[in-house]
């Protein structure tokens, strides 16, 4: 795995931010700043998407795994936030994040780590 060694490198540290960024919104929805909130989680979506592409490229040199399912199931819940924000759903928002969003993505992540770390 050498030519990716510089790759997984960089996802360890991506994955620790896009974590602090998910915390971050939901500091910025309890003070009722949804649009800031809104803009975190599309760049922590946008990372997500990063890492989704890597992983599939590097998926043969890797063990078995529930990344796949994971990553749906991460996405699935972003893309849940985001449709309570449009629905003007903000009581759910922070339910949301803190019940499903933020643990569907601390599986994500572990997942990821125990893989690249093997």
């Amino acid at each position: 795995m050498n030519k990716n060694t510089e790759v997984v490198k960089q996802i360890f540290p991506l994955l620790e931010t896009m974590e602090k960024g998910i915390t971050h919104v939901q500091k910025q929805l309890s003070e009722l700043r949804y649009e800031e909130a809104l803009l975190v989680l599309e760049d922590t979506m946008q990372g997500v998407a990063c890492i989704e592409k890597v992983m599939q490229k590097m998926q043969e040199e890797l063990p078995e795994s529930q990344i796949d399912a994971l990553t749906s199931k991460v996405k699935d819940s972003m893309n849940k936030v985001v449709e309570n924000y449009e629905n003007k759903t903000e009581s759910n928002l922070k339910e949301s994040i803190t019940n499903e969003m933020l643990p569907t993505f601390s599986d994500w992540k572990s997942e990821i780590e125990k893989s690249l770390s093997d």
